[in-house]
């Protein structure tokens, strides 16, 4: 990330991982002139791993704005923000910036096409703020009430910008002469928008919600059916062993027998006992 200055009177300064304080003192990571409303400790910028972007004023005097807000205390940032510290300008600018759309229009699948879900601008400040504005596979935005997305700016063209969505891909495209947009902080005629972008057209800022759309992304081909390599052998479940037939007969020819058995033995007690067993 860098501190970038729209008037040129400081050249840009990069902000890694860390913080780093703003001030007219000498002992700050970024000295600022006195001149320009600036406090000896102004303000403070933190990158965190988890929070993101936090800007901290170490002044209850110090005079901060963050897209046309007074700040008191602490804001969350995003790149793309306007900062204004006492007089002085500063935009939080990407390392890189973005890259230019192509001239051709974009191939691939239409938005309204890929999913259930499409893409949107949120606005974040503006007209617009905190709604969420679908992009289809072509959204134009201008004066002009037959754009897709209306704004009224001063001085504003009646189509400003085209954003074109296809194939898992996001390109803006300013159609207007001597119309500024900033992506990123970044004046463009035209970009490859990435999810979290930020999008301004003076006093209209925009965030782009596209999960899985990206500059750099490919249309999503059909995956072919996986190769059959190896052909197994089917799990088969043997049914519950039985007993041979030839088994069970034998074993009820052998109860019967000694049933038998029994009943003789038991017969010839009686007649023992009916005849002989008599005095």
């Amino acid at each position: 990330m860098r501190i970038a200055f729209p008037a040129a009177e400081y050249p840009d300064v990069p902000v890694e991982r860390g913080r780093v304080r703003i001030g007219s003192a000498e002992d700050n990571g970024l000295v600022l002139e006195p001149e320009s409303g600036i406090l000896p400790s102004h303000m403070q910028i933190e990158v965190e791993a988890r929070r993101g972007i936090v800007l901290t004023a170490l002044s209850e005097a110090a005079t901060i704005f963050v897209n046309g807000r007074p700040v008191r205390e602490k804001a969350l940032l995003r790149v793309g923000d306007l900062v204004v510290a006492g007089q002085v300008r500063m935009v939080l600018k990407a390392d890189d910036d973005p890259v230019a759309a192509p001239d051709s229009v974009l191939g691939g699948t239409p938005a309204e096409e890929m999913g259930p879900t499409l893409p949107l601008l949120r606005g974040h400040t503006g007209t617009y703020v905190g709604h969420g504005l679908p992009l289809g596979s072509r959204t134009t935005i201008g004066a002009d009430p037959a754009c897709t997305i209306t704004i009224d700016e001063p001085q504003g063209a009646p189509r400003l910008l085209q954003i074109e969505a296809r194939g898992g891909r996001l390109a803006l495209r300013v159609l207007a002469e001597g119309q500024q947009v900033e992506v990123n902080g970044v004046p463009v005629r035209s970009a490859m928008l990435n999810s979290g972008d930020q999008i301004a057209l003076q006093n209209n800022r925009f965030l782009v919600e596209a999960p899985g759309w990206s500059a750099s992304a490919a249309e999503s081909a059909p995956k072919a059916a996986p190769a059959v390599t190896q052909v197994g052998r089917p799990l088969v479940i043997p049914p519950p062993e039985q007993a041979p037939a030839e088994s069970t007969e034998s074993t009820v020819d052998w109860v019967i027998l000694a049933a038998a058995v029994v009943t003789i033995g038991a017969l010839g007690v009686l007649v023992y006992l009916q005849f002989w067993g008599q005095p």
